[in-house]
């Protein structure tokens, strides 16, 4: 009897931090995002560049709300790029590694304030931390 009480208290200690901990993770991983993403700048993009992709969200809607695609990619210069592409839907999803060229794109003020960034992407903090400007742009499918 008391080997069973015994185990039954383990599993659920046992249950509850692992619980506890990947809260405790999340948490921490979204406030670093935060952090991150207040550091960063917004600017049209100017030239045409050739971009790796490191990660890419394909633009969705959610309701009334649209929300674009977004790449982050390293260009020539070794700079990390993230670009927000309006274009919907996406012709096509991006593989990590594929090269991929971004070019110059109107965006309106309204469009700007209107198409904003969605969620915390699941990319490694240190690629998101390496950001310094979010770029309105396209992507040449």
């Amino acid at each position: 009897m008391y080997k069973y009480l015994f185990l039954c208290l383990f599993f659920h200690y046992s249950c509850t931090s692992f619980t506890t901990s990947c809260k405790e993770k999340r948490v921490k991983r979204k406030m670093e995002y935060l952090e991150c993403q207040q550091k960063w700048k917004s600017a049209d993009l100017t030239k045409k560049q050739t971009v790796k992709v490191l990660y890419f969200n394909k633009a969705f809607r959610n309701s009334i709300s649209f929300y674009p695609s977004l790449l982050i990619g390293v260009n020539q210069e070794f700079d990390t790029l993230a670009i927000l592409d309006k274009t919907y839907p996406s012709p096509k999803e991006l593989k990590q590694g594929t090269m991929i060229k971004v070019e110059v794109c109107d965006w309106s003020e309204e469009d700007k304030e209107l198409y904003t960034l969605m969620g915390l992407p699941k990319v490694n903090i240190d690629i998101i931390c390496s950001i310094d400007t979010i770029f309105y742009g396209r992507i040449e499918w």
